[in-house]
């Protein structure tokens, strides 16, 4: 595949594999758009060796789980270098827990999930998305002992096997 002159989003492109990818990329002739949340400098440093390299690239701030700040996303790139032609979607909610200290609330964070309310029995979540979400989500909160009971646009759950 000729690759001069693509363009290649890589989500996730500030650090590690996503930083790997972006590098690859260069040197194989993509400009490159390079995706961070937060890691500014880091970001900023992948693009430098891009460009030291003779390659063309691009740090883009975006929370890629939020439709309106990807579309500023490749609204940049495109202003930047055109369209894309090749997007890596690297980028993934980042977990700062032990999985055997997991609870109900580090996987709302996970699902971005909203807690409406909470009591030592029961959370109550705000979750959109596909059923298949949803249901991943349930089926990831059974193990922490907590069991769906409604999905009415607000999703309940308690603890134990008793429903509402």
């Amino acid at each position: 595949m000729n690759t001069h002159n693509k363009v290649m989003l890589v989500t996730g492109a500030s650090r590690g594999i996503g930083a790997e990818i972006a590098l690859l990329a260069a040197r194989e002739g993509w400009r490159v758009g390079v995706n961070y949340l937060s890691s500014t400098q880091a970001a900023n440093d992948v693009v430098s060796r891009i460009e030291a390299a003779g390659g063309q690239a691009i740090a883009l701030q975006a929370d890629v789980g939020q439709l309106d700040q990807v579309v500023r996303m490749f609204a940049r790139l495109d202003e930047a270098f055109g369209p894309c032609d090749a997007l890596v979607n690297n980028a993934g909610v980042l977990a700062n827990f032990r999985v055997d200290a997991v609870d109900a609330r580090n996987v709302a964070d996970i699902f971005r999930a909203k807690v409406i309310d909470t009591t030592h029995e029961s959370f109550v979540f705000e979750l959109t998305g596909a059923p298949s979400k949803i249901d991943k989500f349930t089926d990831l909160m059974r193990p922490l002992g907590l069991l769906e009971i409604s999905r009415t646009g607000v999703l309940a759950i308690q603890r134990g096997v008793e429903a509402l």
